[in-house]
C-alpha cells in the first residue's frame, strides 16, 4: 500500500513537471513569434535566431517528440514485457510451492542447518550454483529487451545484486569448507548472507509482481 501511494505521488509530480514544463515551452513559442512579427530582430540576427530554433527543437524532441515515441514503444511491448517479467519471476520462485499463473508465489530460501556438516556444505553449494545460473540466464535472455522498451533498469540491477548475493555465500560456504574462517564466525557469515538473500528476492518478486500489475492497469 505505501509503495502503491509512493507511486501514485512521483507520478503527480512528474505530471505537474511536465505540464509545466510543455507551458514554457509553449510561452517560449508564443515570445519567438511575437518577436519575429512586431519587430523581425531574426532576421537581423541569424546566428542568435539559429540558436533560438535550436534551442526550441531541442526542448519540443525532448520534451515531447521522444516521450510520445517512448510511451508509443511501451504500449506496443508491453505483452512481451509481460512475458519477459514473467520468466524472470520463475527464475526466482520455487516452483513446487508457487503458483505463478494465479499470482501464487513463494519466493526461493536458501537453507542449512545450523552447524552444517561437509555434505550439506557441498549441497548447497550445488544449489547456489544452480539459482545463480537461472538468474543469469533469465536476465541475460531478456536485458537487452527490457532496457529498450520498458522502464524497468531498477528491477535489472536488484536482479544482478541477486546474484551477487549469490557469489557472497558461495564464497561463504568455500572458505568454511576449506576452514580459512573460524567456524563460528563462518556459520554467522552465511546464515546472515542466506537470509539476506531471502529477503531480497521477496522485495525483488513484489516489485515484479507490483510492475506486472501496472502495465495491465496501463493496457486496460
Amino acid at each position: 500500500m505505501v509503495k502503491d501511494m509512493t507511486h501514485t505521488t512521483s507520478k503527480r509530480i512528474r505530471r505537474a513537471l511536465d505540464i509545466t514544463a510543455g507551458a514554457l515551452v509553449i510561452l517560449l513559442l508564443i515570445g519567438i513569434i511575437w518577436l519575429d512579427i512586431t519587430s523581425g530582430v531574426w532576421a537581423e540576427t541569424v546566428i542568435l535566431s539559429g540558436i533560438a530554433a535550436g534551442l526550441l527543437t531541442f526542448l519540443l524532441t525532448a520534451l515531447f517528440i521522444d516521450r510520445w515515441m517512448a510511451a508509443r514503444e511501451h504500449r506496443k511491448w508491453s505483452p512481451v514485457t509481460r512475458l519477459a517479467l514473467t520468466d524472470i519471476l520463475h527464475a526466482l520462485a520455487d516452483d513446487e510451492h508457487s503458483d505463478v499463473r494465479r499470482g501464487h508465489i513463494v519466493a526461493r530460501t536458501l537453507t542449512v542447518a545450523a552447524h552444517p556438516t561437509a555434505a550439506q556444505l557441498d549441497a548447497l553449494l550445488h544449489e547456489v550454483i544452480r539459482e545463480r545460473e537461472d538468474i543469469t540466464q533469465a536476465l541475460a535472455r531478456w536485458s537487452q529487451f527490457l532496457a529498450s522498451s520498458a522502464d524497468v533498469q531498477a528491477l535489472m540491477n536488484h536482479i544482478a545484486d541477486l546474484a551477487e548475493s549469490l557469489d557472497d555465500i558461495r564464497d561463504c560456504v568455500v572458505e568454511l569448507e576449506s576452514g580459512v574462517q573460524n567456524a563460528d564466525e563462518g556459520e554467522a557469515d552465511l546464515h546472515s548472507e542466506l537470509a539476506a538473500y531471502s529477503k531480497a528476492t521477496e522485495r525483488t518478486i513484489t516489485e515484479i509482481t507490483a510492475i506486472q500489475s501496472r502495465l495491465r492497469a496501463e493496457d486496460n
